[in-house]
């Protein structure tokens, strides 16, 4: 029961985590556009867009 426990609390936390990571990056999202130079549309539909190429070119290096 114990290890039960431990488990649900150790997911909540790493949920709390996850939201906390992707609270700061929508704050400071603006930053990391900025910081690889690259145009942050101030559209939501086409920064959604621009954010998926972004994301690629950052895990892969290319793609653009």
């Amino acid at each position: 029961m114990l290890e039960k426990r431990n488990a649900v609390r150790a997911l909540d936390a790493a949920r709390n985590c996850g939201e906390l990571i992707e609270a700061t990056f929508d704050l400071h999202r603006h930053l990391l556009y900025k910081s690889v130079r690259w145009y942050l549309n101030p559209d939501p539909k086409e920064e959604r867009h621009v954010g998926q190429q972004l994301t690629e070119y950052l895990w892969r290096g290319w793609g653009l």
